[in-house]
């Protein structure tokens, strides 16, 4: 899944700008202006892995919901890890908040008004001591996260929240972290910094939700091998799936379908260990099912009619597992016979005797694309089909039909089929709740945001967008953006615009400068959308490594 590293450079690559923040009394008002710029890109940055880090936590929900004796004790942790991170974030926000209150706040075109001034966080960071108690904040937060962390984990925090009692000076001086980041710094560096510092506590979250998100997909995770018999009803000696009535691979929409498993052969202790998984023709994970007295059932989805794939795979675990109710002395009767793990696909048909109009893929009908839907008559050919709608289009290209409307609401699809007396009379209607698509995000080497190789960075041509992992008939473009370089030993900071997705001659330059510690920063984004119109999306932030 999502791979988060200790990311040590990219936090000493940010602390250079805290230094550049040092000597900034002697720059134009303008650089200083420039902070505020990069702390709305921290803080976009920061809304990014926010929402990774709940992505996770959603996910192992799901796996708990499926199997709660497996995973709600690694959800109920996750929980834990994200109210520290989320309790720390906080406290930082409510610093920024009174410090851009007492300046004043923001001008007209939404700088510090005073983001030079460095007596008032001088004032209220070191003179209140409001700096002492934000290191004391975040060195709990560390050491509340290391709790979930094993000891040789616990270092990786050390690499992303720094909270030593002293910082070394580039002349070699030691001097007290409070005073060394706080001390007469201009306005707008303390607000970047502190938005900084929950970026830090956003990265630490990263790792730990990370190790716990990876320790779950690992319990769910099975290669689906491709040596799968072609007979739907039985598998040699090894796995049988039966119905007990009718077919076993067509079932009526709505009706509640069933599949039993059976394992001849197997000893009784050993079925008591074993579970059903099932999934999706993705490898996503649709349910899991034991086994009571034997036998397992599936439960297959009949909401939409169609022809239809899952897999599943039969895994057996040790008893002392929490799965399974064999006896203490059977435990080593079944470790000393490990079983083999069981794997078969299923194709079945959801079939409808009445005339249905539904959804074939998705939840909802989207404005400006082809929505595929699903329109059954039982005793006609879809060729004979008049298929309306109330706001837009239906095309049918001679398997499918698709419904493209042009704005949000809501649309009524209506079948109607040849009459005996002639024309046609009306069988079915269904409304479809119709929303804008959701906006696009861009992306650089199917990465959105933090640690690049320079080799691999080097080697990149253009900035893609993508729809959020939708499985949607949409065209999306990136049609113009900015490259930001900052060169990791502050040299400068250098910009140039694209337009189109292709870098050109000379953002290319700027991106064959890349080296270790360096930062990019991809922002003004603008992705066309299949209605033609140009959206803003939001930046991405790289870190060279």
């Amino acid at each position: 899944m999502r791979g988060t590293n200790p990311l040590r450079q990219k936090l000493i690559n940010l602390l250079y700008l805290v230094l550049i923040g040092m000597i900034v009394l002697n720059l134009p008002v303008e650089f200083i202006e420039a902070f505020t710029d990069l702390n709305k890109t921290l803080e976009r940055a920061n809304y990014r892995l926010d929402q990774r880090n709940h992505s996770s936590l959603q996910q192992v929900a799901q796996f708990s919901k499926v199997d709660s004796a497996r995973f709600s004790t690694i959800y109920r942790d996750m929980l834990n890890i994200k109210a520290i991170s989320d309790s720390a974030v906080e406290y930082l926000d409510s610093i920024k908040t009174d410090l851009i209150a007492r300046s004043g706040g923001y001008g007209d075109y939404h700088h510090l008004k005073k983001a030079i001034d460095a007596t008032i966080p001088t004032r209220r960071m070191i003179n209140d001591g409001i700096a002492i108690e934000t290191k004391e904040v975040l060195t709990r937060t560390k050491l509340e996260l290391m709790n979930y962390l094993d000891a040789h984990e616990q270092t990786m925090l050390d690499t992303v929240l720094i909270t030593n009692d002293t910082v070394i000076k580039a002349t070699g001086m030691p001097y007290k972290w409070e005073k060394y980041f706080f001390d007469n710094v201009p306005l707008g560096a303390v607000i970047a910094l502190l938005t900084k510092f929950q970026n830090d506590v956003r990265l630490a979250e990263s790792i730990v939700v990370n190790k716990y998100y990876q320790r779950a997909e690992a319990g769910i995770s099975y290669v689906l091998t491709q040596s799968v018999p072609s007979s739907r009803e039985e598998f040699k000696d090894e796995l049988i799936l039966e119905r007990a009535e009718k077919r076993l691979d067509v079932f009526n929409m709505g009706e509640e379908a069933t599949v039993k498993v059976t394992i001849p052969g197997t000893p009784e202790e050993v079925i008591k260990t074993a579970v059903i998984y099932t999934y999706d023709q993705n490898n996503n994970i649709i349910d899991s099912f034991i086994f009571k007295e034997g036998v397992g059932e599936i439960s297959l989805s009949t909401d939409q009619i169609g022809e239809f794939k899952i897999k599943g795979v039969v895994k057996f675990r040790y008893p002392d597992e929490g799965i399974g109710e064999a006896q203490e002395e059977q435990v080593e009767q079944v470790r000393e016979s490990p079983q083999k793990e069981h794997t078969f696909e299923l194709d079945y048909t959801v079939v409808n005797p009445k005339p249905n109009i539904s959804h074939r893929d998705y939840d909802l009908i989207y404005v400006g694309i082809n929505n595929p839907i699903n329109v059954y008559h039982p005793e006609f050919s879809a060729e004979n089909y008049n298929v309306s709608i109330s706001q837009g289009k239906i095309s049918y290209d001679g398997k499918d039909f698709f419904a493209r409307v042009y704005r949000p609401g809501f649309v009524t699809v209506t079948l109607s089929v040849p009459d005996q007396g002639g024309g046609f009379k009306k069988v079915a209607e269904q409304q479809f709740k119709v929303e804008d698509l959701p906006k696009p995000r861009a992306k650089l080497y199917n990465s959105y945001g933090g640690q690049l190789p320079a080799t691999i960075f080097k080697k990149q041509r253009e900035l893609n967008a993508d729809m959020q992992g939708m499985r949607v008939d949409a065209k999306f473009r990136v049609m113009e953006y900015t490259v930001t370089y900052i060169n990791k030993s502050g040299l400068g900071v250098f910009k140039e615009r694209v337009n189109g997705s292709y870098f050109t001659d000379k953002s290319l330059e700027l991106i064959n400068l890349a080296e270790p510690g360096d930062i990019y920063i991809f922002e003004d984004i603008k992705i066309k959308g299949p209605d033609g119109k140009n959206i803003d999306v939001d930046p991405l932030a790289f870190t060279i490594i």
